[in-house]
Formats: C-alpha cells, structure tokens, sequence
C-alpha cells in the first residue's frame, strides 16, 4: 500500500505558502498578545496553514471559514462562559459547533477547534466573538488574494 502524499508545489508556491504563513502568525501573534486572548490565535493559525497550502480547497472559501468558525466560536463561548471550562462542555461545545457547520454547509475544518478552544478559554461571547470574526475576515481576506494567485506551475 502506497503511502498518500499532497500534491508537488512549485518552490515560488513553497516562498509564498510560508511568507504568508508567516506574516500572518506574528500578526495575529501580537494581536492576539494584545487583547490577551492568545487561546484564541491556534484555530487561526489552522486556517492560516489551510489557505496557505490549498487556497483552491472548498473548505477554504470564505463562507465555510466566516461561517465555520462563527457558528463554533459562538457556541463555544457560550458554552464555557454558562456552564465554565471543562472537558465535558469543550467536547459538546466543539460537536455542536461541528454540526452547525455541517448544517449550514459551512464545513471549514480548523473551525473545530475554536469550540475547543473558546470553551476551555471562557471569555464573554460578546468580546470572543468579535476579535475572532475580525481574525477569520482576515483570513478570509487572505484566501481570496492566494486564490487569485493561485497558479498551477507549468
């Protein structure tokens, strides 16, 4: 059995990938930082990495990225600020999450882990949310430039 493996990238697609990458990490590092809601960065830094290596990828479109980590983010924060920050909340709050996604067609697979994240992390829905819709706008954002630079090499 072959073992799977991704498809082959230009060394210009590699410089791109990670200078994106990496741009978007110290900004949403230090922002995150600021607002003292670094919990909050990792499922970023997922859909950063997703953009970055498959911008194309339907998961990496900008209604399952909004859409994805609103509806996770959402029920994840309330979650963890009504009923506090245990594993038990995080697991429901996460599955809950993945299921809005699913039903809203909105599947964005980093988006998982902000219903972890903001669970585990309680912070009022009112102040988590915002600051992770303004993140995932930027990411957004992001993807949509890649897309358009997105060019098979020849």
């Amino acid at each position: 059995m072959k073992w799977a493996t991704t498809d082959a990238m230009s060394w210009r697609r590699i410089g791109l990938a990670g200078s994106v990458f990496l741009a978007t990490l110290a900004l949403f590092g230090g922002l995150a930082y600021h607002f003292a809601i670094v919990a909050m960065w990792m499922p970023l830094v997922n859909s950063v990495a997703l953009i970055a290596t498959t911008p194309s990828a339907p998961s990496a479109r900008p209604w399952p990225i909004m859409a994805g980590h609103a509806a996770t983010a959402f029920v994840g924060s309330l979650a963890g600020w009504m009923f506090g920050a245990s594993v038990l909340v995080a697991i429901i709050a996460a599955t809950l999450g993945l299921l809005l996604m699913m039903a809203a067609r909105a599947v964005h697979p980093p988006a998982a882990a902000t219903g972890l994240v903001f669970t585990l992390h309680p912070v009022p829905p009112h102040v988590a949310v915002p600051l992770l819709m303004l993140g995932a706008g930027a990411v957004t954002l992001i993807g949509m430039a890649l897309r358009r630079w997105d060019r098979p090499s020849a």
